[in-house]
Protein backbone atom coordinates (compact mmCIF):
# COMPACT_ATOMS: atom_id res chain seq x y z
CA UNK A 1 0.00 0.00 0.00
CA UNK A 2 1.20 3.50 -0.80
CA UNK A 3 2.63 5.33 2.22
CA UNK A 4 0.10 8.18 2.30
CA UNK A 5 -3.11 6.07 2.25
CA UNK A 6 -1.54 3.66 4.78
CA UNK A 7 -0.74 6.60 7.05
CA UNK A 8 -4.27 8.00 6.77
CA UNK A 9 -5.78 4.59 7.52
CA UNK A 10 -3.51 4.09 10.53
CA UNK A 11 -4.12 7.57 11.94
CA UNK A 12 -7.88 7.20 11.47
CA UNK A 13 -7.87 3.95 13.42
CA UNK A 14 -5.82 5.49 16.25
CA UNK A 15 -8.03 8.60 16.28
CA UNK A 16 -11.02 6.33 16.91
CA UNK A 17 -9.14 4.70 19.79
CA UNK A 18 -8.52 8.13 21.29
CA UNK A 19 -12.21 9.06 20.95
CA UNK A 20 -13.20 5.86 22.73
CA UNK A 21 -10.58 6.35 25.44
CA UNK A 22 -11.64 9.96 25.97
CA UNK A 23 -15.24 8.90 26.48
CA UNK A 24 -14.17 6.15 28.87
CA UNK A 25 -12.02 8.53 30.92
CA UNK A 26 -14.85 11.08 31.12
CA UNK A 27 -17.15 8.39 32.44
CA UNK A 28 -14.60 7.10 34.95
CA UNK A 29 -13.58 10.51 36.27
CA UNK A 30 -17.17 11.24 37.25
CA UNK A 31 -17.18 8.17 39.52
CA UNK A 32 -13.78 8.46 41.24
CA UNK A 33 -13.70 10.23 44.60
CA UNK A 34 -9.93 10.46 45.05
CA UNK A 35 -8.70 13.90 43.96
CA UNK A 36 -5.21 12.59 43.18
CA UNK A 37 -6.53 9.80 40.97
CA UNK A 38 -9.01 12.19 39.29
CA UNK A 39 -6.21 14.64 38.50
CA UNK A 40 -4.10 11.88 36.95
CA UNK A 41 -7.03 10.52 34.95
CA UNK A 42 -7.83 14.04 33.76
CA UNK A 43 -4.25 14.34 32.47
CA UNK A 44 -4.74 11.05 30.59
CA UNK A 45 -8.04 12.34 29.19
CA UNK A 46 -6.34 15.49 27.91
CA UNK A 47 -3.62 13.40 26.24
CA UNK A 48 -6.26 11.41 24.36
CA UNK A 49 -8.14 14.57 23.34
CA UNK A 50 -4.93 16.23 22.09
CA UNK A 51 -3.87 13.14 20.17
CA UNK A 52 -7.28 12.94 18.51
CA UNK A 53 -6.97 16.57 17.36
CA UNK A 54 -3.36 16.06 16.22
CA UNK A 55 -4.30 12.92 14.26
CA UNK A 56 -7.22 14.74 12.62
CA UNK A 57 -4.98 17.63 11.57
CA UNK A 58 -2.47 15.18 10.10
CA UNK A 59 -5.19 13.20 8.28
CA UNK A 60 -6.54 16.44 6.82
CA UNK A 61 -3.04 17.57 5.83
CA UNK A 62 -2.51 14.27 4.00
CA UNK A 63 -5.78 14.70 2.08
CA UNK A 64 -7.88 12.30 4.13
CA UNK A 65 -11.17 12.79 5.92
CA UNK A 66 -10.74 12.98 9.70
CA UNK A 67 -13.23 10.98 11.76
CA UNK A 68 -15.94 12.68 13.75
CA UNK A 69 -15.62 12.88 17.48
CA UNK A 70 -18.13 10.19 18.37
CA UNK A 71 -17.94 6.63 19.63
CA UNK A 72 -17.58 3.70 17.27
CA UNK A 73 -18.76 0.16 18.07
CA UNK A 74 -15.65 -0.61 20.14
CA UNK A 75 -16.21 2.59 22.10
CA UNK A 76 -19.72 1.55 23.06
CA UNK A 77 -18.40 -1.83 24.22
CA UNK A 78 -15.68 -0.16 26.34
CA UNK A 79 -18.19 2.30 27.76
CA UNK A 80 -20.61 -0.49 28.66
CA UNK A 81 -17.85 -2.52 30.30
CA UNK A 82 -16.79 0.45 32.40
CA UNK A 83 -20.39 1.14 33.42
CA UNK A 84 -20.77 -2.44 34.63
CA UNK A 85 -17.44 -2.28 36.47
CA UNK A 86 -18.57 0.94 38.15
CA UNK A 87 -21.49 -0.93 39.65
CA UNK A 88 -19.04 -3.32 41.26
CA UNK A 89 -16.41 -0.95 42.71
CA UNK A 90 -13.79 1.68 41.93
CA UNK A 91 -10.97 -0.89 41.86
CA UNK A 92 -12.78 -2.67 39.03
CA UNK A 93 -13.12 0.63 37.13
CA UNK A 94 -9.36 1.12 37.26
CA UNK A 95 -8.80 -2.49 36.19
CA UNK A 96 -11.14 -1.92 33.22
CA UNK A 97 -9.29 1.21 32.12
CA UNK A 98 -5.98 -0.63 32.62
CA UNK A 99 -7.13 -3.33 30.18
CA UNK A 100 -8.14 -0.64 27.69
CA UNK A 101 -4.72 1.05 27.98
CA UNK A 102 -3.00 -2.29 27.33
CA UNK A 103 -5.10 -2.74 24.17
CA UNK A 104 -4.23 0.82 23.11
CA UNK A 105 -0.52 0.16 23.64
CA UNK A 106 -0.74 -2.91 21.41
CA UNK A 107 -2.54 -0.87 18.76
CA UNK A 108 0.10 1.86 18.83
CA UNK A 109 2.91 -0.70 18.65
CA UNK A 110 1.22 -2.39 15.68
CA UNK A 111 0.68 0.98 14.00
CA UNK A 112 4.42 1.63 14.15
CA UNK A 113 5.03 -1.47 12.01
CA UNK A 114 3.22 0.23 9.11
CA UNK A 115 4.86 2.24 6.38
CA UNK A 116 4.18 5.82 7.56
CA UNK A 117 5.16 9.34 6.64
CA UNK A 118 7.83 10.54 9.12
CA UNK A 119 5.66 13.21 10.76
CA UNK A 120 2.92 10.66 11.46
CA UNK A 121 5.47 8.17 12.82
CA UNK A 122 6.64 10.79 15.34
CA UNK A 123 3.04 11.49 16.34
CA UNK A 124 2.38 7.78 16.88
CA UNK A 125 5.63 7.30 18.82
CA UNK A 126 4.55 10.14 21.12
CA UNK A 127 1.15 8.50 21.48
CA UNK A 128 2.79 5.22 22.48
CA UNK A 129 4.85 7.02 25.13
CA UNK A 130 1.65 8.63 26.44
CA UNK A 131 -0.08 5.24 26.60
CA UNK A 132 2.82 3.69 28.49
CA UNK A 133 2.72 6.60 30.95
CA UNK A 134 -1.06 6.15 31.35
CA UNK A 135 -0.57 2.46 32.11
CA UNK A 136 2.04 3.34 34.75
CA UNK A 137 -0.40 5.86 36.31
CA UNK A 138 -3.19 3.29 36.40
CA UNK A 139 -0.92 0.62 37.86
CA UNK A 140 0.10 3.08 40.57
CA UNK A 141 -3.52 4.04 41.28
CA UNK A 142 -4.40 0.37 41.66
CA UNK A 143 -1.92 0.13 44.54
CA UNK A 144 -3.47 3.04 46.47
Amino acid sequence: MDIQPQTIKTLTYLAHLDIDASQAYQQIISHITSTAICNTLTDCLRDHEHRFKDACRMIDKLGGHPPRNNLDFRGYIVQGYITVMNLINKQKILEAIRKNEILNIRSYEKALTNNLVPEARRLIEKGLKDELRHLAYINEALTL
